[in-house]
């Protein structure tokens, strides 16, 4: 069943309708704390001081972070600071951003988790402002909806054509 009719913008709100964005200097400590707030939180998004994405945290990475001593060398994915504590900020802990726009299908959306290995997206807009987000279940939902029509899913989206 193709997908690339349904657009990212017609699914991004389903389960998350406020994604978490943080200050590239907000401290680790703070992060985690928004995370454990919001249980359906698995990736921060970190913009700079104009509000542009310039990164994003995924739990997997804080948990890497926080347990670091833990984890023999071969298993971290990158070289952590040696900041601990209150001390490390966001800057210091995040990866590249990868992120689509509103306009995407979602199947670009999943091409992208995929490929990046990761579960949650920023969507920004044309200036890099972080408008939204979009979650592996969110992609379900689309794939339920898309295969059930107008049926037992109909009233959680309303899916858009290009």
């Amino acid at each position: 069943m193709k997908m690339d009719w349904v657009t990212v913008e017609s699914v991004m709100d389903m389960v998350t309708s406020e994604p978490t964005v943080v200050r590239e200097d907000e401290s680790v400590a703070s992060i985690s704390v928004r995370m454990v707030d919001d249980p359906r939180t698995q990736t921060v998004f970190v913009v700079d001081g104009a509000g542009k994405l310039v990164g994003m945290i995924l739990i997997r990475t804080l948990l890497e972070y926080i347990y670091s001593e833990y984890i023999p060398p071969e298993y971290l994915e990158f070289e952590y600071p040696p900041a601990r504590g209150e001390m490390a900020k966001a800057r210091d802990v995040m990866i590249p951003p990868v992120f689509v726009r509103s306009n995407d299908p979602v199947s670009e959306a999943f091409r992208k988790m995929l490929e990046y290995n990761v579960i949650e997206l920023p969507v920004v807009d044309e200036d890099m402002h972080v408008v939204g987000d979009i979650n592996g279940l969110e992609l379900i939902h689309a794939w339920l909806k898309a295969r059930s029509g107008d049926g037992a899913h109909a009233n959680h989206m309303d899916i858009h054509t290009k």
